[in-house]
């Protein structure tokens, strides 16, 4: 059953070992940068006081969790903890889900794994390596960055409060992985294991901030059972046995699963379809929309809560502000004292990036069905590549708006119910709307990617982040500050705090299309499957 799982193991790891090292860096310097930069906004206990009140915000505590003192203080590290453990969390169990998915159902479809059930492996080889290679990477990734918490010099943790942390990360993580197992077994498809284990993972969030928000108690899921283990505060060991069982209660499932199912089926039945399909799909550019509805409506509905949890939170600005030097340089930088236009510019700036990250992930699926072959299906039709681009670009571009009005839409109705004079929804509207022009601006570097350097998608993530940095922590960290004005999300007024300077958004945006041309240009000259 268990032939050569090691060597496939091993063999696991070599294969994913660039995108391991992508998150190893990731969460690493995520944990180590936070914690480095909590010392210098938060140094003393009456900065943290104030940040306990605004904690204490409902909606503070439904997205991260409800505030834990130690000896009846909030130290630095019960800050960390609680502001950062569900986070990391989460990226991780997502981490763990592609993953699993992947090396399991998306290497049965790709007919991969027949060539390797050829070689002689065991039954239950393949979903064992995988899961051993798992727990190895998330091994690693909770290792060193427990060992750089540590070093960080955040004022009183401890090297055993830093592990525990980010041990108590990697085992959330870890279930929803076993999770991911499990839905690879029971469905037909890994595109609906992907989406049935994402929902899982959705429910777990919405299920522990229902209970920290009514003071539930206890905790029966990872996310809320990794929280109450409270590792920097006061360690519930309990809560740590209880989640270590639940993982292997889930790994011992999909393993009998696996070895009951036949391979490239799953054992839930399939539903069948229409007979014929609607008109509405004659089209590719509704065929797409079709396949990819349940992502983008995601997208909208995460912006709209993400947008009206920021806008609750400006009934406490001021005390959120007040007295500390860095946070009033962040929010306060443009020469103003309205403190709530000023927070509202930071913050659509920051959902802007996201909706970046959004319409490029968009754009960049047509990589992926030429990868799976797809996309031989469609240009045996009479289809253009360019036409067939043109659609996703036409999506994407529209797609930009929604996600931009989702957020915005969010924000305004939180913030006018919780501030006496509420923002207008002229300024909020024009202030999402302008960071369009550096949307599309990368869109169109998206699209030139497309057509001379697809395998370059991470290049382009890794910029828009470093831009990012820079422009978000510029004011504080005394960068250069050309990095700063010359970043695309930076040259973008704080409307109406500033005025609109249209030459450089038009020189933008005209960058934008000449390099989305010359995506076109190359994405038709282009072999598929190549650079």
């Amino acid at each position: 059953m268990f032939k050569n799982t090691l060597n496939l193991t091993r063999f696991y790891l070599l294969r994913n070992k660039n995108s391991a090292i992508i998150w190893l860096v990731s969460m690493t310097l995520l944990n180590f940068y936070v914690a480095f930069m909590y010392n210098n906004l938060y140094g003393t206990q009456a900065e943290r006081d104030t940040m306990y009140v605004v904690m204490q915000n409902p909606a503070m505590v439904a997205m991260l969790g409800p505030t834990k003192l130690v000896d009846g203080l909030y130290t630095l590290p019960a800050m960390f903890s609680q502001q950062m453990l569900v986070i990391c969390a989460i990226a991780l169990g997502i981490m763990n889900i592609l993953y699993v998915i992947k090396s399991t159902r998306k290497s049965e479809e790709d007919g991969q794994l027949e060539v390797i059930s050829s070689l002689s492996i065991g039954r239950l080889s393949n979903l064992s390596a995988t899961y051993l290679s798992m727990v190895v990477i998330n091994i690693i990734i909770a290792l060193v960055s427990g060992i750089l918490l540590y070093v960080s010099g955040m004022q009183d943790i401890t090297i055993s409060s830093a592990l525990t942390y980010t041990f108590t990360i990697g085992l959330v993580a870890i279930i929803y992985g076993f999770i991911a197992g499990v839905f690879a077994q029971l469905c037909q498809t890994s595109r609906m294991a992907l989406i049935l284990s994402s929902v899982i993972l959705l429910l777990d969030y919405m299920i522990r901030a229902w209970q920290d928000i009514n003071n539930v108690s206890p905790a029966f899921t990872p996310l809320g059972l990794g929280f109450h283990a409270l590792p920097m505060v006061n360690l519930q060991a309990l809560n740590l046995v209880i989640l270590f069982i639940i993982a292997l209660v889930f790994e011992v499932i999909s393993l009998l699963l696996n070895k009951s199912r036949d391979h490239d089926s799953g054992i839930l039945p399939t539903r069948d379809g229409k007979a014929s399909a609607s008109n509405l799909l004659r089209s590719p550019l509704t065929l797409i929309l079709r396949l990819q509805r349940t992502t983008i409506i995601a997208w909208i509905v995460i912006l709209f809560i993400l947008g009206a949890t920021y806008g609750s939170i400006f009934g406490d600005l001021d005390s959120f502000i007040d007295g500390n030097e860095l946070l009033t340089q962040m929010f306060l930088r443009d020469g103003t004292n309205n403190l709530a236009q000023s927070f509202a510019s930071i913050i659509i700036m920051i959902a802007s990036i996201g909706v970046t990250f959004g319409s490029l992930t968009f754009i960049f699926k047509i990589v992926n069905e030429e990868k799976s072959d797809r996309i031989d299906l469609v240009y045996s039709k009479p289809i253009s590549r360019y036409g067939y681009l043109k659609d996703y670009l036409v999506i994407a571009i529209i797609l930009a708006i929604i996600y931009q009005l989702s957020f915005m839409l969010g924000l305004y109705i939180v913030q006018a119910s919780v501030l006496a004079t509420p923002l207008l929804f002229k300024d909020l509207l024009i202030n999402a709307m302008l960071y369009l022009f550096p949307i599309y601006f990368f869109t169109g570097l998206g699209l030139l990617l497309i057509g001379i350097f697809p395998k370059g998608r991470v290049i382009l993530y890794g910029i828009i982040i470093f831009f990012a940095y820079f422009v978000y922590f510029g004011s504080i960290m005394n960068v250069p500050q050309v990095l700063v004005d010359y970043s695309p999300f930076a040259i973008v007024p704080h409307y109406p705090v500033q005025s609109i300077n249209w030459l450089p958004l038009l020189i933008m945006l005209g960058l934008g299309i000449l390099t989305g041309i010359l995506g076109f240009i190359t994405y038709r000259k282009r072999d598929i499957k190549s650079n």
